[in-house]
């Protein structure tokens, strides 16, 4: 009775050895996702633009932070009432900026955007693309009158 009794607390340290070897191997997968977000110019969720003359640009914040397991490649556009906007980012101008996070990095920056369209109360939205696809369904936004230049 005793050997039996012996070689089955043998069997469970080891077993529990192993088990507790295999949960500090292997973490636990958390959360994967883009945290993706904008800012007014004083680093804040306020103060976007609510003005601009047409052709004038606009300045804002963006952060990307790629919370996921792996490098991701990305897209960012800007449209205004339906139309894409031109962007300047670390001085370039284009109409669309890609790039790639390494996981668990983050970049943020200063960007310019310009649109050519007069009109009050335009919607600003600023899309992400993650591999090629939308991101999110309802990106960020802030509204914006645009008066002829």
């Amino acid at each position: 009775m005793n050997k039996v009794l012996s070689v089955v607390i043998v069997v469970a340290v080891v077993g529990a050895t192993g088990a507790l070897g295999y949960a500090v191997a292997i973490p636990e997968v958390g959360e994967r996702f883009t945290e993706f977000y904008i800012l007014g110019p004083s680093g804040k969720a306020e103060h976007y633009p609510e003005e601009l003359r047409a052709g004038e640009e606009g300045r804002l914040i963006v952060g990307i932070v790629n919370h996921g397991q792996e490098w991701a490649s990305y897209k960012m556009e800007v449209w205004i009432d339906g139309e894409k906007a031109k962007l300047r980012i670390e001085g370039e101008d284009s109409d669309s900026w890609k790039f790639a996070l390494e996981r668990g990095k983050k970049w943020e920056g200063e960007i310019g955007f310009v649109s050519q369209k007069a009109g009050k109360k335009q919607k600003a939205e600023f899309v992400l693309y993650k591999e090629g696809e939308p991101y999110f369904e309802d990106p960020p936004y802030f509204w914006v009158d645009i008066e002829d230049g």
